[in-house]
């Protein structure tokens, strides 16, 4: 070892020139490739990358005060050399238009809970409004400092509609579109506290299926206000916070699933509406929303009444009955309430919706009754202690990225009245989708006797 660096030593001292020139080269290549890759950022990134560079350096030492890396604690005595080693995640800092991304290799024992604990303390140290933590694949994680969040910026616009089979949500953190692929999905479930954006978020479903004519809405309002009512030209049924009037609407709904699922072979070849071409005019999609479900389904509030009670026990029959078998004869139920809980949303509703949505809570318990006990794992995204109005809008959704059960977005705003001015020039696609089933003569002729 000491005769080769002798002799690279003469060599330089030899050649010092050749060797300046070659160093002052690599230096001016190294600047020339920072330089591309800084120009060739997003122009809202640039002003990050001196930041993501800063915090690189440091991560080690960060890594090491949040107790996410360790000394290897292999210490075998033939395997001296491992002495003094540190397990460090690696780590890759990249700056985006909101802040900067870390892409993170896991290490034995720490992995994608370790740093979702640690989230908070890395927002604070990295000067970020919040750190959200999501897995891709097997060992990558990737964390994402924002430092300006993009989930407080409105969504007024939305994107261009993907077709009857997929429903815009909204813009995630990453600000990239998401989907829910409604195929098969037999209700979706709505969560949040009073003024979270529960209301907006069904509405601009419906403006977006609204000029579909292979589509029906019924619409159940249990606060009673109103809400729906702009959109009464555009549905096929619309009820208020009476109890009888929506016990009454359900069971036309119920009625018309048994309906379908008797004959559904028999006019589409198939015991599955989704498969093939979809829903059509002819067997058009139902989109049946109660909002405010615990007016109906909260049997707590009736404890007692003999009248009221086994009304609400119907109802709850009814609905639960629509999620389970609503799905191949393309019925779509969304309960929504302001107040999730086991009682106001029974379970034997809510474990049935595949997709589920929580707008801002202010507990964990809250959360986990809309979007499961899972939810509890993954603090980043968690709508418990949103502020309000800041984050009105913004929900959790049972929507997979990479490997995260969960992905928090924002969701479109949609006005009264650009929702009136879609529900009028879509109200002659006002169908009742009975008339389009086949009329079934009972065997025995008496039956139609009165």
């Amino acid at each position: 070892m000491l005769a080769v660096l002798a002799v690279a030593v003469l060599v330089m001292c030899r050649y010092w020139h050749q060797v300046v020139l070659a160093a002052a080269a690599l230096d001016g290549l190294v600047l020339v490739v920072i330089a591309v890759r800084v120009a060739l950022l997003p122009s809202g990134a640039r002003r990050y990358w001196p930041l993501a560079r800063w915090y690189r350096f440091g991560w080690p030492r960060l890594a090491a005060n949040l107790w996410v890396s360790y000394p290897d604690r292999h210490r075998d005595s033939d395997d001296s050399w491992l002495t003094g080693k540190t397990l460090c995640p690696r780590a890759r800092f990249r700056p985006d238009p909101h802040g900067f991304t870390v892409k993170v290799k896991t290490i034995p024992g720490v992995g994608r809970l370790e740093l979702e604990k640690s989230s908070r303390f890395l927002a604070d140290h990295w000067r970020a409004a919040r750190v959200s933590v999501s897995q891709p694949g097997p060992g990558r994680l990737v964390l994402r400092a924002h430092r300006t969040d993009p989930l407080l910026e409105v969504l007024e616009v939305m994107p261009p509609g993907r077709g009857l089979r997929y429903l815009y949500l909204g813009r995630d953190d990453c600000a990239d579109d998401r989907f829910a692929d409604l195929a098969n999905v037999p209700g979706i479930c709505v969560g949040g506290m009073p003024g979270g954006g529960k209301s907006t978020e069904v509405t601009s479903w419906q403006v977006q299926l609204a000029p579909s004519p292979a589509v029906q809405f019924v619409n159940l309002d249990g606060k009673g206000a109103d809400e729906y009512r702009d959109f009464e030209p555009r549905a096929w049924l619309t009820g208020g916070d009476d109890l009888d009037e929506a016990l009454g609407i359900l069971e036309i709904v119920h009625g018309l699933m048994t309906d379908r699922l008797a004959c559904v072979r028999e006019v589409l070849g198939t015991k599955n509406a989704w498969h093939g071409a979809g829903p059509s005019q002819a067997w058009p999609l139902v989109m049946t929303t109660v909002d405010e479900c615990q007016q109906y389904l909260d049997l707590t509030m009736v404890k007692g009444d003999k009248q009221a009670e086994p009304k609400v026990r119907r109802c709850i029959f009814l609905v639960s009955s629509l999620v389970r078998r609503g799905r191949s004869v393309a019925m779509l139920t969304i309960p929504a309430t302001q107040k999730p809980t086991t009682d106001s949303l029974p379970s034997s509703i809510r474990d049935n919706c595949p997709v589920s949505l929580c707008f801002p809570v202010k507990t964990i318990d809250a959360a986990a009754a809309t979007l499961g006990t899972e939810i509890r794992k993954y603090e980043s995204c968690s709508p418990a202690g949103l502020p309000v109005p800041d984050y009105t809008g913004v929900a959790t959704v049972t929507l997979r990225t990479g490997q995260d059960p969960f992905t928090r977005l924002r969701g479109p705003w949609v006005s009264e009245d650009q929702a009136a001015a879609v529900a009028a020039a879509s109200a002659h696609l006002r169908k009742d989708p009975r008339a389009f089933l086949p009329v079934r003569v009972p065997d025995d002729a008496r039956e139609l006797v009165s």
